[in-house]
């Protein structure tokens, strides 16, 4: 069974929220080939709507970010 310090260092905000831009990269693209206008967006486990914001919107410069706070997720719209 791992320590509680091996755990820890198991623990990569960075490499989580690159996995998580990725991803989102990829969900956007597939929408946009089939003629979607939006995409919402979960904040995954392991991070907050705090360390996403920003790195979404420098992500996606020409899209419209915004968070939903109804459905808990983020919104990104293109035209």
């Amino acid at each position: 069974m791992p320590t509680a310090s091996d755990l820890r260092s198991m623990y990569n905000k960075d490499e989580l929220l690159n996995e998580f831009i990725s991803t989102v990269t990829i969900k956007v693209e597939v929408a946009a080939r089939h003629g979607d206008k939006h995409e919402n967006v979960d904040v995954p486990l392991g991070l907050k709507k705090a360390d996403i914001e920003q790195p979404l919107k420098n992500a996606f410069p020409e899209c419209k970010v915004t968070w939903k706070w109804f459905i808990q997720s983020y919104e990104i719209r293109w035209a």
